[in-house]
């Protein structure tokens, strides 16, 4: 889901708790390391969005920003 969204160019580290019946998912994006901090911040407000949209059942969602780094290991 987050993938689907434009800007980000991967993912770092997923972190899924359960909380009752609910998930709380704590995640990293990676984005153009030329993005300014306004423009991640916004990204990330789409991301959990697009998350909280889907239906599984997500309560909240907490998303990192990081700039794309050569050597980073990027699911893509």
């Amino acid at each position: 889901m987050a993938l689907a969204v434009d800007g980000v160019r991967g993912t770092h580290k997923c972190r899924v708790r359960r909380s009752g019946v609910t998930l709380l998912v704590d995640l990293d994006i990676i984005v153009d390391g030329h993005m300014t901090v306004q423009q991640g911040h916004a990204l990330a407000h789409r991301v959990k969005a697009a998350l909280l949209a889907c239906d599984l059942g997500i309560l909240d969602v907490v998303v990192h920003v990081g700039p794309r780094a050569a050597d980073a290991e990027i699911r893509e």
